[in-house]
């Protein structure tokens, strides 16, 4: 059982999520290409025991739930452009089920928006190659 804390990111990241999904499901070529990561299985040993490896990616995971719940989420943390970029897994049963970008308020990294479409296809364009490289990693 998640404490009401937990639940409260949940229902935040809900939101986010489904905007994310909207950006996801418009976007443009570079987003398109992600979509195949939809519903894949996290490969708990590249991101746990060869973690020090994400950063050839230019990420590394800011969240690593210790036991994996049946409904939970991952986070990474890359840069771009200056600005901390959050890759967020929700998963279920270890199954990516939603894929999100977000930026972290700097003062409260707990409070997170959703990138614009603009602002995601820009990061996705400028480091798609690196972004592909990184979930084929880290999903079997």
């Amino acid at each position: 059982m998640r404490s009401k804390a937990v639940e409260k990111i949940y229902g935040l990241f809900h939101a986010s999520w489904r905007k994310t999904s909207y950006y996801m499901h418009s976007g443009g070529d570079n987003v398109e290409r992600f979509k195949r990561f939809i519903d894949t299985t996290l490969n708990m040993d590249n991101i746990r025991e060869k973690a020090h490896l994400l950063h050839m990616f230019g990420v590394e995971c800011t969240y690593f739930p210790d036991p994996v719940e049946d409904l939970d989420e991952f986070e990474f943390k890359t840069d771009f452009e200056g600005e901390d970029i959050i890759i967020c897994f929700a998963v279920e049963r270890c199954r990516v089920k939603r894929l999100m970008f977000v930026h972290a308020d700097t003062d409260n990294p707990e409070i997170v928006k959703s990138l614009s479409p603009a602002e995601l296809e820009n990061f996705l364009s400028e480091r798609a190659e690196q972004m592909l490289n990184f979930y084929k990693y880290i999903t079997k």
